[in-house]
């Protein structure tokens, strides 16, 4: 207590206006011996097992006074941290190990011990900058390394002492809607997940698994609870009615009849197609309509499924949800007012029959484009699809022939980097010159056209939420999909 504030610092406190003058000084001193100093009590005391095998309960705060050698000195002591052998062989492989030898500065732990003595051994350990600032038990610890990675972890993985709240699935009542029961602890220390798993387990029910602030936060925020280098696209096969949905925002004209304007605007795509006298096998189906008419009257945005079931006629061979999520993604159209003439007219533009030429256009309007590194896997999956699923034996040819294309293009300007031919070819440098800058041309209108703008060639990995049988409806279409 005596060391808790130097002539030194207090010469420099009264200048800073922190302290005004000597009473404030020993006001200060007396509020620490109220905050600092540790009085034991239930709260502190933990179990311990003796040598005869009884349990005892004794402090947790450690006697500072016979940890250094130095007592009226801080000092920082190294702490032996004990790692998996997993760990240890990753950490060699990376180069921050030599054996068990630590060679980074981030793996090594160590711990501070504060100026105590003999009459204060259990001092809660502060600043005088702050104390004389803020008044109270701060207990500030100084870490470096590993210490700083756990004591981190520790305050991210802490559970709430004070209340939890308890997530309910959807009951007959609502089914639609979860509920959160508030259970409080009357302050009871909660000291681990696997105290509370236990008393669960004892009283035979399964309540889940306990969460924290901060992954909660984290969920309703729908942050990422994995960092992965891989991408992942998820899409719910539960019935229509309970995948999840945002309100979006309505941005018709305001001037007209709205129900003849979602009528109109569920219609042009199919009436700009059959303007176009497109094939029969290019037309959206009676089925699509239905859908397209229901989402375009629908207050709520559309799902993975909703978007498969509408996609281009021209991609109906793609007839499984897991490769459609996992080649395609959505490119909107922007148009220069929600007018159903000028939405006409964009279309006719974007729409023909030539195939190398039309957009691909599903029946929100929305444009659907390919990812690159899917060029070899989707060229792959047609070869071996029935004509029928692309209407016609001349369809598939001319989906192969374009697919081909892409795929020799793709290989020569986007995986080579300096885009060049073949030095063997016998060809003059001006010749060659010419035909790689139409080649470029032809490339660039195509990948408008059929491709994403991402060139990254890493594909996301499609994933599901698990359904049961015991859930017999939502499992048949589990399966269906």
């Amino acid at each position: 207590m005596k060391e808790l504030i130097t002539d030194e610092e207090f010469d420099n406190f009264r200048d800073m206006g922190i302290i005004s003058s000597a009473e404030h000084l020993y006001e200060i001193l007396d509020q620490a011996k109220k905050f600092l100093p540790h009085t034991c009590n239930l709260r502190c005391n933990v179990p311990r097992t003796s040598e005869d095998g009884e349990t005892v309960f004794v402090c947790k705060v450690k006697d500072n006074y016979w940890r250094s050698l130095s007592p009226l000195c801080h000092t920082i002591q190294p702490v032996d941290t004990p790692h998996t052998p997993e760990a240890i062989a990753i950490y060699n492989r990376l180069g921050m190990m030599d054996g068990k030898k630590v060679l980074e500065a981030c793996l090594r732990a160590e711990f501070h011990v504060p100026v105590s003595s003999r009459e204060d051994p259990k001092m809660s350990t502060t600043n005088p900058h702050l104390f004389c600032c803020f008044p109270s038990c701060q207990n500030i610890q100084y870490t470096t390394g590993h210490t700083i990675s756990a004591y981190l972890v520790k305050y991210c993985a802490k559970l709430d002492d004070v209340a939890r709240g308890l997530v309910k699935p959807p009951g007959r009542d609502s089914e639609s809607a979860a509920k959160i029961v508030m259970e409080q602890l009357h302050k009871t220390k909660i000291s681990s997940n696997k105290i509370l798993a236990e008393k669960t387990k004892k009283r035979g029910v399964n309540y889940g698994r306990f969460i924290t602030h901060t992954e909660c936060i984290s969920v309703l925020l729908g942050d990422d609870l994995v960092q992965s280098s891989v991408h992942f696209k998820h899409y719910s096969t539960c019935p229509r009615e309970y995948r999840p949905a945002l309100v979006k925002r309505t941005s018709q004209p305001s001037s007209i009849d709205l129900q003849d304007y979602v009528a109109n605007l569920a219609l042009v795509g199919q009436e700009v197609r059959i303007g176009q006298s497109f094939e029969t096998t290019r037309l959206f189906s009676s089925d699509q309509m239905r859908v397209i008419y229901d989402e375009r009257t629908s207050s709520l945005t559309s799902d993975a499924i909703t978007q498969f079931s509408i996609r281009p006629p021209e991609l109906k061979y793609v007839n499984s949800v897991r490769l459609y999520t996992r080649w395609f993604e959505k490119i909107p159209i922007v148009f220069r007012e929600k007018k159903i003439d000028v939405i006409r007219q964009e279309l006719r533009k974007r729409l023909c029959n030539d195939l190398n030429n039309c957009q691909w256009i599903n029946g929100l309007n929305v444009q659907i484009v390919l990812r690159r590194g899917a060029i070899v896997e989707i060229l792959e999956y047609a070869r071996t699809c029935d004509p029928s699923l692309f209407g016609s034996d001349k369809l598939k040819g001319n989906m192969l022939a374009l697919l081909a294309q892409l795929k020799k293009y793709y290989i020569q300007f986007d995986c080579n980097s300096d885009g060049a031919f073949d030095g063997n070819e016998m060809e003059s440098r001006s010749t060659r010159q010419t035909t790689l800058d139409s080649s470029k041309l032809q490339y660039r209108k195509l990948s408008g056209r059929f491709l994403s703008p991402d060139k990254c060639t890493s594909l996301p990995v499609p994933w599901t939420t698990p359904v049961y049988p015991k859930n017999r409806g939502r499992f048949l279409i589990f399966i269906l999909l």
